[in-house]
């Protein structure tokens, strides 16, 4: 389990969090064994974190920090993100 928690880089803080979301270890190693320790949005390999709905506390899937950070940036609303495909289709 602490190998798990290890690779999956969380902190005490995460840690406590992850229980608060109602996930136990095992669930979270089934799941990052689903994944192949790849992000659950851009599918690259890298050191994952526990991406949740912050209005339902629902877990969503183990992301990167990249993608993580993304989408909190975009304030997790789809209606911002796919104005901000378009954007960039616009602009290539």
């Amino acid at each position: 389990m602490d190998e798990l928690v290890k690779y999956i880089g969380l902190s005490k803080g995460q840690k406590s969090h992850l229980r608060k979301l109602g996930l136990s270890y095992s669930e979270i190693s089934q799941i990052e064994q689903t994944r192949l320790y790849k992000c659950g949005l851009c599918g690259r390999k890298r050191d994952l974190v526990i991406d949740h709905n912050h209005k339902t506390n629902e877990f969503r899937d183990l992301l990167c920090v990249a993608c993580n950070i993304g989408l909190g940036l975009f304030n997790d609303d789809p209606k911002l993100l796919l104005k901000a495909v378009f954007y960039l289709k616009r602009h290539k």
